[in-house]
């Protein structure tokens, strides 16, 4: 009776598990009227399955394209996709990929108050001239969305553009992502004024690359935030943008304190060589790693790698309880004794003016530091020219081109591995050999 008991009970557990399927989209063979989406008879581009209403992830009882289903994309256009409705409060995650072997591309997507999405392997870029302020995928209070092995690009290769078509066929942002439980991971970023938003809470954003852009590699409002292992260069100066430029930047116009921020072991810097139209070094204002606007707490930047021709190498303002450790930054501009710092500051007066508290910054390589008086701990840290007053005697003092195994600014030659001799050695600091060289 026990061993029948049982039998009843996993049959009921397998039968009240949802099925799932793969369903496909050929926009350029396949037919939605008349397909019924199998890979034999492929419903036609992702855009017609969202206007035939195929999809609720929240009711098993409508659509055909159900909680847990994978729905597969063959090459060619898919169109802009638009949905918001309840239905896409998916219950388990659909996903959205690239079928084996194709090279599916979506124009624009846009989605408002959904839920349990992966999108992977797809091309997403305007199949037609944008408007100012085009933005190629909108995600507005979303939760559970996967973005993973994507591209996002205004045009496939922009090498050629002009700062006429700088300034008309370029999308502000590649990804504005809002919302919470989201994942941004192993993506492409290319020819892009903005690259990255992301807002809200519990967010990864993980071995991207960013590369060829106008403003801002990532942009971040977030709590619960990781970046970690990105790669953020080659940011093309248009003469007429006077706005500064960021790796990556961090702001809050909230009444709440984000918290919870972790930016670990990213490589930033302005130019690689690898663009004829970035020289490798100018007076450009791109920044690296820095918070300047809002309330911010338990802040880590940690093993990052920024070569900056501005100021702003590593700055943090209105932050309390965070660390700065183990971070190289270097100098990628034209004026040999210009300042490039990792930088503590009280915020904006408009910001409340709050004052550093609690802030540990430690085995850092850096041509210099500006810290306020109070707030700040120091601990081995490493300095091409002696920092700002007080904080003179706390730093060790290195020359650079004898501190890495090379250090070719001129030329933007790089090999930041410590040598055995110099003070630093021993310490733990993150290098690639040849960090910005053209061969990479």
């Amino acid at each position: 009776m026990r061993l029948y008991l049982t039998s009843l009970i996993l049959i009921a557990s397998i039968a009240s598990q949802a099925s799932t399927a793969d369903w496909y989209c050929d926009p350029i063979d396949g037919d939605t009227k008349t397909g019924n989406g199998s890979q034999g008879l492929p419903w036609g581009s992702f855009e017609s399955v969202i206007k035939a209403r195929l999809i609720n992830g929240a009711d098993s009882t409508k659509g055909k394209i159900h909680a847990g289903d994978t729905v597969k994309l063959m090459s060619g256009d898919h169109g802009k996709i638009r949905f918001q409705t309840p239905d896409y409060q998916n219950t388990e995650t659909i996903t959205v990929e690239a079928a084996d072997g194709e090279s599916p591309t979506i124009a624009q997507l846009y989605t408002q108050s959904t839920r349990k999405w992966t999108f992977r392997g797809i091309t997403f870029q305007p199949n037609q001239p944008i408007a100012k302020g085009f933005m190629i995928f909108r995600a507005g209070q979303v939760s559970g969305f996967t973005i993973d092995q994507c591209r996002f690009q205004s045009i496939e290769d922009a090498t050629a553009w002009t700062d006429a078509d700088w300034e008309t066929k370029c999308a502000k942002y590649g990804l504005h992502l809002e919302g919470e439980d989201n994942t941004i991971t192993n993506c492409r970023f290319y020819a892009l004024e903005n690259c990255l938003y992301v807002g809200g809470e519990t967010i990864l954003v993980k071995r991207n690359t960013f590369e060829f852009f106008l403003n801002d590699g990532i942009e971040h409002q977030a709590s619960d935030l990781v970046i970690s292992y990105n790669r953020i260069t080659d940011q093309y100066n248009l003469a007429s943008n006077k706005f500064h430029h960021d790796g990556m930047q961090g702001w809050n116009y909230t009444p709440d304190v984000l918290v919870s921020i972790v930016i670990d072991s990213n490589f930033i810097a302005r130019s690689t060589g690898k663009y004829k139209s970035i020289p490798p070094v100018s007076s450009s204002q791109f920044q690296g790693i820095s918070i300047f606007d809002g309330a911010f707490a338990d802040v880590v930047v940690r093993n990052n790698v920024v070569m900056s021709p501005a100021y702003h190498a590593i700055s943090l303002y209105g932050c309390v309880n965070s660390t700065i450790e183990q971070n190289t930054v270097i100098y990628q501009g034209m004026t040999p004794d210009k300042p490039c710092w990792i930088g503590v500051f009280v915020s904006k007066p408009r910001f409340g003016s709050i004052a550093p508290k609690n802030i540990t910054i430690r085995n850092n390589i850096a041509p210099t530091y500006v810290l306020p008086k109070t707030g700040v701990e120091l601990e081995n840290n490493y300095s091409f020219k002696v920092p700002n007053k007080p904080w003179n005697a706390a730093f060790s003092i290195v020359d650079p081109a004898k501190t890495f195994t090379q250090y070719e600014p001129t030329t933007v030659t790089f090999d930041l591995r410590v040598r055995d001799t110099s003070p630093a050695a021993g310490e733990v600091f993150v290098t690639r050999k040849n960090q910005a060289g053209a061969k990479q």
